[in-house]
């Protein structure tokens, strides 16, 4: 494949779901249970939200225990499974030249691809449920930075670039 060709800008490893994450649900269920117990008086209740709360974190460990691994080339970013390499070729996210913008997110960064729509629906669609126009990739902290410079390099806007079309400009008012 090509990836294979292409020297390797920066690569990296990260976790899908932060450890924190598992606290916060915790917490969540830990909140309720109180609330179940100590408003409601149901000791039933509690039984049942303490066993959504196991099923909750043992459905979250492996996305907080594995981890993948990231390529950056001079096609654009790969994604594997850490420790899986002689399984499966690496997943392509994006190409540099579809690449329309990136934004930060808690765990990396939410990438988008560039295409044509003026249809509303079939843009929220494209952007926002389907996952063949964007998408996101982990990072850990101490590789924030050094991916972000990669991005400014390429010219990659950090931010969705502003329409120009005003609202209140005369070809957007009905008359």
């Amino acid at each position: 494949m090509q990836q294979e060709d292409s020297p390797v800008d920066l690569s990296w490893s990260a976790r899908s779901v932060r450890p924190v994450t598992l606290v916060h649900v915790t917490g969540v269920f830990a909140g309720f249970m109180a609330l179940a117990q100590f408003v409601f008086h149901s000791s039933e209740a509690v039984a049942a939200l303490a066993v959504a709360g196991l099923g909750s974190l043992v459905g979250l460990a492996p996305n907080v225990l594995g981890r993948f691994d990231y390529r950056l080339t001079e096609v654009g970013l790969f994604k594997q499974r850490e420790r899986k390499r002689g399984e499966r070729e690496p997943k392509r996210l994006f190409a540099w030249d579809e690449l329309s913008y990136i934004t930060s997110t808690g765990s990396g960064y939410k990438y988008f691809k560039r295409f044509e729509s003026s249809n509303l629906l079939d843009r929220f669609w494209k952007l926002h449920i389907s996952d063949k126009y964007s998408g996101e990739f982990h990072l850990e902290e101490e590789d924030r930075l050094r991916v972000l410079e990669l991005f400014e390099r390429r010219g990659i806007p950090t931010s969705k670039p502003v329409s120009t079309k005003a609202i209140g400009s005369p070809s957007s008012s009905r008359r």
